[in-house]
This record gives structure tokens, C-alpha cells and sequence, in this order.
């Protein structure tokens, strides 16, 4: 008897990702396709409406605490107006994530993920932005407290808040700028950044390596370090200042009326102090030094040859045979022993 053979054949299927918005207990997950996906989530009424590639499904605001996207793959496009918390993740590709609300009440946490992303955020609460690897482009308004991490590229990251701000460049040659915070911490990492913190209360900023430009204007105290590079540093408080310049040769500018304790570090530096009474110190390298203070100054311009100017109220100046000083009347000059 002969029996017949049977052959199975199998197919590996093409894998793809299903475009979904699911509510999972009290959350709303929307995912991507893994290519262009472009979502809008608003509220209608009672509902949260969402449109993902033309395809609307509507949920009940009662049955919703929060949202998360997970746009995958693909350039992008995700708009979020809800008075729900929100959780978007760009995943890879050029994406643009703009997220709105108009209450106190709900936080929001934005990863653009790799790639050249646009991120707006205008949530009155917490924001923590993470932009990724890529030149992003990140705007912050309203928020009472914000973090943001630029991470690898050359970032622009705006932030204007009353609240509470930080700002971590990463890597790259970043643009950074906080308004109106009262309280501001920069931390501008590797590369040569532009560090702005302008009317804010207290300041903090780091430029770390690469040769950075910072400008501070802030109405409390501030600390600001240079460390490497060739820094630009300009500030102004009627607080208190304490500044350093850190390795290289620094330019640093006091705008200010408030009392500054300036430090230029290792390399040339050229510093002027402000209006209000500066300690200025250049350390290592050949500085050149001015002294503006109304009240007077104390001005010390540490190893090698150094020019020490008065051009304020009484100065004390300390020096040493390599130095040189032009002092006036009233000006007192200490001498240090060879």
C-alpha cells in the first residue's frame, strides 16, 4: 500500500507595527507605526480624541489618568492639548512633539530620542524634557519645574519660566538660554556652548571644556565656573558673585553692583570688576586687571606678570616684583617678599 507524502511549507510573515491607541486600566497607550505616523490628542467634550494617521478613537476623560506615546521608528509628528499627565517618547527619526495644557495639576516627560528633534512644551507644572542624540531644538514656557537634558548634537534649548529650571547641554556645541527662573542651573558639558541666564534669581552655571560664552543677569547670587577653554564670562547682580574662570585665558566682565569674589585660574586672563566692592585674584598666567568698585576693590594678581588698574574707590592691591599697578591717592599697595 502506498501511502501519500504530505510537505508543509512555512512562510515567514513580514513584521510590522500596528498603529494603536488602547486604554490599559486607567492609561492610554498610543503607538506608532514605526514610519511617519502624525497623532493629534485633544479634548471634545467629555472625551480625550485621538487622530493617529487619520483614524480617530475617542475615550472617556473620567476613565483616563494619563497618556503615553511610543512613536517608534520614523519622523514624527505628535500633538498633545489634554489635562492629563503625558509621557511621549519619539523613538528614532526627525520627530516634532509639542505638548500643551492649561492646569497645575499634571507633570509631562518628553524623550525625543535619536535624531534632529523639535520639542515644545508649554505644561504649567513639571517638565523633564531629554532631547537625545541629534540637533535638537527644545522650548520649555510656563512650566513651574524644569529639567532638560540635551544630550549628543548641537542642541538650542529656550526655557522661560518663573519656577525652577536646569538645563544639562551634553555634548556638542549647545545654545542655552533661562528667563525669569528664580532659580537657574546650566551645565553647558563638553563643546563650545552659549550659556544665557537672563532675570533670574539664583544662578549656577558650569561651561565645563570647550571655549564657552556666558552672560548672567540675575537679581540674587550667583556662582558661575568656566573650567577649560577659552571663556567669555559676562554677569551682573546686586548679590553676591562668586566667579572663576577655570584653565585658559578667560574674559571676564562684571556689570554688576553687588559684591563679586572673582578668580581668572591658570592661563591670560582679562578681567573687570563691577560697580559693587570686588575681590579679584588673577592666579597663574599673565592677567590684565581693573578694579571699578565705587567702594573700593582688592586686587591680587597671583604668579607671573600681571597689570593691576584702579579705576574705582580706594584699592589694595597686592603685588609682586614681576607686577604692574597704577594706584592714586588714597590707594594702599602690599608688597610680596621675594
Amino acid at each position: 500500500m502506498r501511502r501519500s507524502s504530505l510537505r508543509l511549507n512555512v512562510e515567514a510573515l513580514e513584521t510590522r507595527d500596528v498603529p494603536a491607541a488602547l486604554l490599559v486600566g486607567t492609561v492610554l497607550y498610543i503607538n506608532g507605526s514605526g514610519g511617519d505616523d502624525t497623532v493629534t490628542v485633544s479634548q471634545v467634550g467629555g472625551n480625550a480624541l485621538v487622530t493617529l494617521n487619520s483614524v480617530n478613537s475617542s475615550f472617556a476623560l473620567s476613565q483616563v489618568t494619563g497618556v503615553v506615546f511610543n512613536g517608534l521608528g520614523g519622523n514624527d509628528t505628535f500633538t498633545f492639548t489634554l489635562d492629563k499627565a503625558i509621557t511621549a517618547n519619539g523613538g528614532d527619526g526627525n520627530d516634532t512633539i509639542t505638548v500643551n495644557n492649561i492646569s497645575r495639576q499634571t507633570d509631562a516627560t518628553i524623550n525625543g530620542g535619536d535624531g534632529n528633534d523639535t520639542i515644545t512644551s508649554m505644561v504649567r507644572r513639571k517638565v523633564t524634557v531629554v532631547g537625545g542624540n541629534g540637533d535638537d531644538t527644545i522650548t520649555c514656557l510656563q512650566a513651574s519645574y524644569v529639567a532638560i537634558t540635551g544630550n549628543g548634537g548641537n542642541d538650542t534649548i529656550t526655557c522661560d519660566t518663573t519656577g525652577i529650571a536646569g538645563i544639562n547641554g551634553g555634548d556638542g556645541n549647545d545654545t542655552m538660554t533661562i528667563s525669569h527662573a528664580s532659580s537657574a542651573t546650566m551645565n553647558a558639558s563638553s563643546g563650545n556652548d552659549i550659556i544665557t541666564a537672563a532675570f533670574v534669581g539664583v544662578a549656577n552655571i558650569r561651561g565645563e571644556t570647550g571655549n564657552d560664552t556666558i552672560n548672567v543677569d540675575a537679581y540674587g547670587p550667583i556662582v558661575i565656573e568656566g573650567n577649560s577653554g577659552n571663556d567669555a564670562i559676562t554677569f551682573g547682580t546686586p548679590g553676591r558673585a562668586t566667579v572663576s574662570g577655570g584653565t585658559e585665558d578667560d574674559n571676564i566682565l562684571n556689570v554688576g553692583t553687588g559684591v563679586a569674589a572673582i578668580s581668572g585660574g591658570d592661563g591670560d586672563d582679562y578681567i573687570m570688576g563691577g560697580f559693587g566692592y570686588n575681590t579679584i585674584n588673577g592666579d597663574t598666567g599673565n592677567d590684565a586687571i581693573t578694579g571699578r568698585g565705587i567702594a573700593g576693590d582688592t586686587l591680587r594678581g597671583g604668579n607671573d606678570a600681571d597689570a593691576l588698574t584702579a579705576a574705582g574707590g580706594p584699592t589694595l592691591f597686592y603685588v609682586d616684583q614681576l607686577d604692574t599697578y597704577i594706584a592714586r591717592i588714597g590707594d594702599r599697595v602690599i608688597f610680596a617678599r621675594v
